[in-house]
């Protein structure tokens, strides 16, 4: 997680020269050191400061700007506090296990990409998507045994590479990883 820090500092001109960081039981502490001149001006200061991965919680952050002269070994400072929190929400594609018994085969495969998946619905969907996550292929089962899907596609025009195939019976939904050689 990154933090953006504007400082306005009294004299100019002015930089970050250094900064710590340091985050316990959810508590970070933001020690940000700026080097200023001897001009008496306002100066603005726009900082990116990476404070790390951060699990879901809620934080305080205490932020304090520090800012000293070369030729002064006294320090100016000031103290900034707040309160966040962190979500995180699975993004991407992810893989669960909803069908019973879901199998592709072969696994890499060429030509033809083969299933059997569980599951008492009437049809199911399939899309096979890319790395990126763009549908480049998609059909509709139908339930041929009861509780039962057993067929293939045909990956032939797919260009060699990573591909995910994305069943669902509007419920429930698995997505499965293969490789087009």
């Amino acid at each position: 997680m990154r933090i953006i820090c504007y400082t306005n500092l009294s004299t100019s001109p002015a930089y970050l020269d250094s900064s710590k960081v340091s985050n316990q039981n959810n508590q970070i502490d933001l020690d940000l050191y700026y080097l200023i001149g001897n001009f008496m001006a306002n100066s603005i200061r726009v900082d990116t400061i990476d404070l790390g991965f951060l699990n879901s919680g809620n934080y305080s952050l205490g932020a304090y700007a520090y800012s000293y002269l070369t030729e002064h070994p006294n320090f100016n400072s000031d103290t900034a506090y707040i309160n966040f929190k962190v979500a995180r929400d699975n993004v991407g594609i992810q893989e669960e296990i909803n069908f019973q018994n879901l199998k592709l085969y072969p696994n890499p495969t060429s030509n033809l990409l083969n299933f059997t998946l569980k599951d008492n619905s009437k049809a199911i969907n399939l899309e096979i998507l890319d790395v990126t996550g763009k549908i480049r292929k998609a059909a509709q089962f139908s339930n041929q045994n009861s509780g039962e899907f057993k067929n293939s596609i045909d990956i032939y025009e797919l260009k060699n590479g990573i591909y995910f195939c994305r069943f669902s019976n509007g419920k429930n939904e698995v997505v499965k990883k293969f490789i087009k050689e």
